[in-house]
């Protein structure tokens, strides 16, 4: 069993120490061969530098990509998925970590049992830096301890929603990539884990063996809950033409979501009007006067 660990850097000197680290003490069966790629974008502080450091501390191979221009979040993964030749390909984006000696076997043991999934994933914890804080990415309470997510599933929401979490089977993710659709967009990870629920179920387990931090340079998460709200909207209308009203069903619901329809007019006009008074407006308004008001 082949397994590439994918490391995705630009700029985060002050993490990636923290990521390779967590990388390093994985614990892997003896049938497990893991070679660590670094697909660095060209970053013009010392992440290069110390990455190459830790390397002399690795029990697993290193492989870097050439770095001699920026590519840009989207492309630099393209390049990276169209470089990975094992079984499985497991994220870790620099300025993340895992938290478990046994991430990696743990998704590779579900994966190789579970032949109907096609990715592996773990609730994360959530490290806000602005706060200090930890604290859980939601979980349904109804899913038990691994949820089985289907393309309708993801298609109400982005439900791995960080990519530092994830093993995938790597044969479906090369089909995947083919597709010109994903390399379209601002941001990768909610479009590429529609398009590999179409070929399988996404597992997300409950236990977090994984971080993610939340901070001001985070492409998500230095937006305010307005700005986020915009870009969800965006990439609605976005993945809407782009999979042509194949899951506009689903997004429906996260655009009323956002944006809730108004109230007709007799919503209105009773929501202002104490109970006594409603009662009296029920009996007296002509429903078709109400109707024809309703908007």
């Amino acid at each position: 069993m082949k397994v590439d660990v994918l490391i995705v850097t630009y700029n985060q000197e002050k993490y990636i120490r923290q990521a390779l680290e967590s990388v390093l003490m994985q614990r892997v069966s003896s049938d497990v061969e893991v070679r660590v790629l670094v697909a660095d974008d060209a970053s013009t502080d010392d992440t290069l530098a110390i990455i190459r450091q830790m390397e002399k501390q690795s029990p697993f191979p290193f492989h870097y990509l050439p770095s001699a221009a920026n590519m840009g979040h989207v492309l630099n993964y393209r390049r990276a998925f169209q470089t990975c030749t094992g079984d499985y390909v497991a994220i870790l984006e620099g300025d993340d970590w895992w938290c478990s000696p046994l991430h990696l076997q743990r998704h590779l043991d579900f994966l190789d049992l579970h032949r109907e999934c096609v990715l592996s994933s773990s609730r994360p914890y959530l490290y806000d830096m602005r706060t200090g804080r930890f604290g859980f990415a939601s979980f349904p309470d109804d899913k038990g301890d691994v949820w089985l997510i289907t393309a309708q599933d993801e298609a109400t929401g982005n439900k791995i929603a960080n990519l530092s979490t994830c093993v995938l089977r790597n044969a479906t993710l090369q089909q995947v990539i083919l597709d010109e659709r994903l390399w379209q967009v601002y941001m990768l990870d909610w479009l590429l884990e529609l398009m590999l629920a179409e070929k399988g179920f996404l597992a997300k387990h409950k236990e977090s063996t994984s971080v993610y931090r939340c901070q001001d340079a985070g492409l998500w998460s230095r937006l305010d809950k307005e700005g986020q709200k915009e870009l969800i909207l965006k990439q609605v209308e976005q993945y809407d033409t782009l999979f042509q009203g194949k899951y506009s069903v689903e997004f429906n619901q996260i655009r009323c979501l956002y944006n809730p329809p108004k109230p007709g007019f007799k919503h209105r006009l009773l929501r202002i009007c104490p109970p006594i008074i409603q009662y009296f407006l029920k009996s007296l308004i002509p429903p078709v006067f109400l109707k024809k008001h309703r908007n």
